[in-house]
């Protein structure tokens, strides 16, 4: 055989052990997520049952979904809070420096007011107040427009200018941030009212305390949580028992590649995927033939009989994947006994 051969079967025989190295890791995987969402689930069933909740699992995700809603919501306005909270101290800082400028101004232009208030004619703020200010200032202004060009009190008048119009500027910007500071103000208050009132019931809140096991599957995209929790335990456990089955004949064929000289004592077929598929169809089968037998020696259901017992049927199912020759046999034999021929003689006695 030449190197041109050779060449390309090494390179297909790399490429198969990758194909099935990645395989092998893919369902690992996904038995880990599957075992991971059914031990979440069963905490959340006995956390319903011991809130003393009449829901069952597929009401409770859905009142986990309408919680998780709310509080989506909360988050989002205890965020609006804190950043309207850190406006509010920069308004009102703001706000307090623009008073100090108006209450300096107007210091600097009462005088002015109180010697000119009998020749214009002011009526002089009886109060501290923005609006009582402003009039006595509009007085000014007019005994200012009026007095233009005239000699009587030229003097006064001429020195009152610059202070007033100072006072305007510095008014101005005082009540730009009182406005900014109140508007701030009232949007906190308006967010405070609404946090207060988006509060969870009672319920939502023992069922979001219930699936709080869950939250690290819910709320990360990569472990598939959104999509598993949806499934009902009663059917989580057939998807369970079959990769289980899938796992449990990986696992025994690492365990002959790794332990060649091993004792284990299983089929010794060659073809690994084949061996695969058939440990997970079987571990079905022994579910379903389990559960048969569970309901037939009395149990309600057979689903919920198997409720409790999701890790039983876990571990069933690893076994039956690992040596599903054997589960097979005993398959077989339960066949036999459930269809087995009645005799000749029997058979003619009856008639």
């Amino acid at each position: 055989m030449s190197n041109g051969e050779v060449a390309p079967a090494a390179a297909d025989r790399r490429i198969l052990w990758i194909l099935n190295a990645s395989a092998a890791i893919l369902v690992t995987v996904v038995f880990l997520l599957i075992v991971m969402t059914a031990i979440a689930q069963q905490d959340v069933i006995a956390s319903i049952k011991q809130d003393q909740l009449s829901l069952g699992y597929s009401a409770a995700l859905t009142v986990n979904n309408e919680a998780r809603g709310i509080n989506d919501e909360l988050r989002g306005l205890r965020a609006e809070v804190r950043a309207i909270s850190k406006q509010l101290r920069s308004d009102q800082v703001n706000f307090y420096a623009a008073q100090r400028d108006w209450e300096d101004s107007w210091d600097e232009l009462q005088p002015f007011l109180n010697r000119l208030a009998k020749p214009c004619g002011i009526d002089m703020p009886k109060d501290s107040s923005f609006g009582a200010r402003d009039a006595a200032l509009d007085d000014l202004r007019q005994c200012l427009a009026a007095s233009a060009g005239s000699k009587g009190s030229a003097p006064e008048l001429a020195a009152a200018a610059e202070p007033a119009k100072n006072f305007a500027q510095v008014s101005a910007r005082y009540r730009t941030a009182f406005d900014v500071f109140s508007t701030t103000k009232d949007k906190l208050n308006a967010a405070l009212t609404q946090e207060t009132a988006t509060v969870l019931s009672d319920e939502e809140r023992k069922v979001s305390t219930s699936f709080s096991e869950m939250d690290v599957l819910l709320s990360n995209w990569m472990l598939a949580g959104s999509l598993l929790v949806l499934f009902p335990p009663a059917l989580l456990q057939v998807l369970l028992t079959f990769v289980s089955g899938l796992f449990g004949a990986i696992l025994v064929t690492l365990v002959l590649l790794v332990y060649p000289n091993s004792q284990l004592d299983i089929t010794a077929s060659k073809q690994t995927w084949a061996r695969v598929l058939v440990g997970g169809l079987v571990a079905l089968c022994v579910y379903v033939v389990l559960l048969g037998g569970t309901a037939v020696m009395g149990a309600s259901s057979g689903l919920t009989g198997a409720g409790s017992n999701y890790m039983a049927f876990c571990g069933i199912g690893i076994l039956a994947g690992m040596f599903s020759d054997r589960v097979a046999f005993w398959l077989s034999d339960r066949a036999n006994a459930f269809f087995k021929r009645s005799s000749p003689v029997t058979t003619a006695a009856k008639r």
